[in-house]
């Protein structure tokens, strides 16, 4: 919407500078009076040029008006684009923090991981324990029947 006005104030001013220069100063040109011309004449283009020149007086004023406006504009919209880029910048910024996080907390799960494969050893434990004595057993076994066979 505020790109809209800024153009549309834009617009407005290039072509009221337009006009001046396509009708008011062409016909206020031709008024200019000859040289040589009857005093009579030069006095009745004089009149004309003056209501002319207030005609181009008052565009003159209207695009001064409409440069004001469109300096208004462009403020608000500078404005807004400052604003947007703020914005911009909290969310990085939040987003930096939220990668930080992140990567503690895959700092943390790693860890904990280390620690699920030690709890998973330990699982293991009582079970290589009972192993480890039917080996013990069976090699005490078999020292025997080779002891007795000796």
């Amino acid at each position: 919407l505020e790109e809209d006005s800024v153009g549309e104030e834009a617009r407005a001013i290039q072509q009221e500078q337009a006009r001046a220069q396509r009708e008011l100063l062409p016909a206020l040109r031709a008024l200019v009076p000859s040289a040589g011309a009857a005093p009579s004449s030069v006095l009745e283009d004089e009149k004309r040029s003056a209501s002319m020149v207030a005609g181009l007086a008052e565009s003159c004023a209207h695009v001064r008006a409409s440069v004001a406006q469109l300096q208004a504009c462009w403020d608000r919209q500078h404005q807004m684009f400052v604003q947007r880029l703020r914005e911009v910048s909290y969310v990085q910024s939040k987003v930096r923090v939220l990668e930080r996080q992140a990567a503690l907390l895959e700092e943390e799960v790693n860890v904990h991981s280390g620690y699920s494969q030690q709890l998973s050893k330990l699982q293991k434990m009582p079970r290589a324990y009972h192993q480890t004595l039917r080996e013990v057993a069976r090699r005490r076994q078999f020292r025997a029947r080779y002891a007795a066979e000796i």
